[in-house]
Order: structure tokens, then sequence, then C-alpha cells
């Protein structure tokens, strides 16, 4: 059974950060964040840091990270129902030649009352292997929010 908890803060200028934990068999995962999100006009905005570590799977004692460690940059725009948001690998996980891999991902997504309908894809880079291209993996999903608490999607 997973075990999961958070803390987040956030002022009335639009700074905000905090951590998030969840530990489950596969093992534990720990996100710190930090960000700045607000509005201009009708635009609204958000950039953020986020650093996802996995300190029981490492197997290079000496950095102090695990080899599953990776970091964001999140940048999101919106604008009325519309919302446009690119994760930025900043910091990324090795592979078994020790080498990193660049994995970026980006979305678009619309609301219309209470259903969001996103496309997401990942601009992957694989170290060595010479994968690249913004087609390799993408996705629709589809979600009905029935309550403030409850979602259904499909994808």
């Amino acid at each position: 059974m997973a075990r999961t908890g958070g803390l987040s803060l956030s002022s009335a200028v639009g700074v905000y950060g905090g951590i998030w934990t969840s530990s489950e068999s596969g093992g534990q995962e720990t996100d710190l964040y930090v960000g700045y999100a607000g509005k201009a006009g009708g635009f609204g905005y958000d950039i953020s840091y986020v650093s996802y570590q996995y300190p029981e799977d490492g197997t290079y004692p000496d950095d102090g990270l695990s080899d599953q460690d990776f970091a964001d940059v999140i940048l999101s725009g919106s604008y009325g129902p519309v919302t446009l948001a690119a994760y930025l690998q900043t910091e990324a996980p090795k592979n078994a030649a020790t080498t990193e891999d660049e994995n970026n991902y980006f979305t678009i997504s619309g609301k219309l009352d209470a259903f969001t309908l996103t496309y997401g894809f990942w601009d992957l880079e694989t170290a060595g292997s010479g994968t690249t291209g913004m087609d390799e993996y993408s996705h629709l999903t589809l979600m009905y929010a029935a309550t403030s608490e409850v979602s259904v999607g499909v994808s």
C-alpha cells in the first residue's frame, strides 16, 4: 500500500513551493517544487522548477543522487479555456551506459464546462540510440470532472 503526503506553501504575490512524497513497493519518490504564477489581463502564466528524486534507486553512490532522479522547468500559459505547457528537462536520469537521456513533454488543452481535452507529446532523445522526433509518443485525453473531487478520463 502506498503512503503519500505533501506540504505546499503559497503567497499572495504568486510564489509557491512544496514537497510531495510517496512510497510503495517499487520504492520512494520525493518531488520538490518552487514556482511563480499569475495573470496579466486575460493571460495566465506559470513557471516552475520540479526536482523528482528517487533516493533508493542509486547505483552511483558518489553523486548523492539516484540514477533515475531528474528535473524539469515547466512553463505554461493560458488564455480563456486554452492552456499550453512545456516540461523542459534540465536534469536527466542516467541510463545503463551512464549517459543522459533527454525527454521534453508538451501539451495543449482546452476546457468546456466539466470536460477537458488534452493533446500531449514527448520529444525524446535517448543518448546513443539516434532516436529523435516530436511524434515518438503522443496521447489524446478526455477528462470529465464529475465533482471538484472526482474526475473520469479516457486516453
